[in-house]
């Protein structure tokens, strides 16, 4: 099934983030809302949660992009058709009118969401290995920083067209995730998610 939403098309761009947000006040609320649902991501399926939130962080613009808001995708998923596909179709209808057919997932919350792609990132083969091996090093001690950055490198090549500037861009956000920078912020880095959320 397949629904459209025009929530103001002429008044901001397909994959643009809404006029007027966010706000330093929004981008906060995202960071603390992106970060407890990556935790629990990262405790149920392994994938590390400072990349996982800052993945949506970065696909979503902090909650404000219509695919964000209207599917609760704040991972830009692509929608995959199939007899055993459960989620929902959604195309925001200013593509549809340029008749664009690339899909996205529909979500039912944002926590739908995160627990639905961290699951694909665990399971399906483009990402398995990548996932396997930091839930090894979580296991021998050794997940800290560069134990992500590498997960990150290795699913970036199928998880973007352009993995260079993915991975740069994720990397950023992780580092601070309110004002993205290359250095790494000792009070409001991503990294400690990892450590605060535990493996089984």
């Amino acid at each position: 099934m397949i629904f459209f939403h025009d929530a103001g098309a002429a008044a901001w761009g397909c994959y643009g983030t809404k006029p007027g947000h966010p706000t330093p006040e929004e981008r906060a609320a995202f960071i603390r809302d992106v970060s407890e649902l990556a935790m629990r991501a990262e405790k149920a399926h392994g994938v590390p949660a400072s990349a996982l939130a800052a993945i949506a962080i970065a696909e979503s613009g902090y909650g404000w992009t219509r695919v964000a808001l209207d599917a609760n995708n704040v991972f830009a998923w692509k929608f995959v058709p199939g007899p055993a596909q459960p989620l929902k179709a959604y195309l925001p209808a200013c593509e549809r009118r340029r008749g664009i057919k690339e899909r996205f997932a529909a979500f039912d919350s944002k926590a739908h969401a995160f627990d639905f792609v961290a699951a694909k990132l665990a399971t399906l083969d483009a990402y398995r290995e990548h996932t396997a091996a930091y839930r090894a090093a979580h296991k021998t001690g050794e997940a800290g920083e560069a134990a992500i950055k590498t997960w990150l490198a290795g699913v970036a090549s199928r998880y973007s067209h352009k993995p260079v500037e993915f991975t740069r861009k994720i990397t950023r956000i992780m580092n601070d995730p309110a004002q993205p920078a290359d250095v790494v912020s000792k009070e409001a880095n991503l990294y400690r998610l990892s450590v605060a959320a535990g493996l089984p």
